[in-house]
């Protein structure tokens, strides 16, 4: 996977888990339309979606609604039946509907109805898909783009609907917020962390280091030093030279 394939993988990850708490270990519940076009491209669906999701632990299931209607489909067009034998060999889950099948489509409605397993749906029908989204608007839809799978973009009910109940914190981090309190230090939920109090930060500019003051010259009285230039001249001029003063 390119590295912004992955970037844009994860940025959507992170929008379930954020808002809707769907994380590590992924359950991905397939429907025939994705194992069809599996086959039809030759994804090994068991190898391909775990290394997608980067998630050794990941589960694929199915429904029996789901596996009876392939196996329907198969019995009329005899390329649906490598569908079946694909479909038939994920792990089966509870959908309410035993003893009395429904339509897959009706069926995984029911199953993703506000989602409360957090299952990841793949599939490819397109029609299916935008009823999902209005019906279940925080589950991640996955689908195949030829060999390469794609967890799709929120849809904009989706995102609307975060906003609109968006409180800074979800429910879900709340919750894990308060676990991990109490499992790592001890605090209930009416006891209060005291709060550190802040070290106040000076950013003022450092003073300049003070120069020692110059020691000031006295200038001499006026006086002295008037006769002092004057005595000096005077023994300028009667230093005369030895040879002239005998003249």
């Amino acid at each position: 996977m390119k590295i912004k394939s992955q970037k844009r993988l994860q940025r959507r990850l992170n929008f379930y888990f954020r808002n809707f708490g769907i994380g590590k270990p992924y359950t991905i519940l397939v429907d025939g339309t994705f194992c069809y076009a599996a086959m039809e491209n030759r994804v090994p669906i068991k190898e391909q979606i775990p290394k997608y999701f980067d998630d050794e632990r990941l589960r694929i299931v199915t429904t029996p609604c789901i596996i009876m209607e392939v196996e329907k489909l198969g019995k009329i067009k005899s390329n649906l039946h490598a569908t079946w034998l694909i479909v038939k060999q994920f792990g089966i889950i509870k959908c309410g509907h035993e003893g009395k099948p429904v339509p897959a489509a009706e069926c995984i409605q029911d199953v993703l109805k506000n989602n409360p397993n957090k299952y990841v749906l793949a599939l490819q029908d397109t029609e299916l898909k935008q009823v999902i989204q209005r019906v279940s608007k925080g589950t991640p839809i996955l689908f195949l783009n030829r060999k390469t799978p794609v967890l799709a973009h929120p849809s904009r009910s989706c995102e609307e609907h975060v906003q609109k109940n968006y409180h800074g914190v979800s429910s879900f981090e709340e919750n894990m917020l308060r676990v991990m309190k109490r499992k790592y230090i001890g605090v209930d939920q009416e006891e209060q962390i005291p709060k550190k109090k802040k070290v106040k930060k000076n950013f003022a500019m450092p003073h300049k280091s003070h120069k020692e003051p110059q020691q000031q010259i006295t200038p001499e009285k006026k006086g002295r030093g008037r006769h002092r230039n004057k005595r000096q001249k005077m023994k300028k001029k009667d230093t005369y030279p030895v040879h002239l003063s005998k003249i």
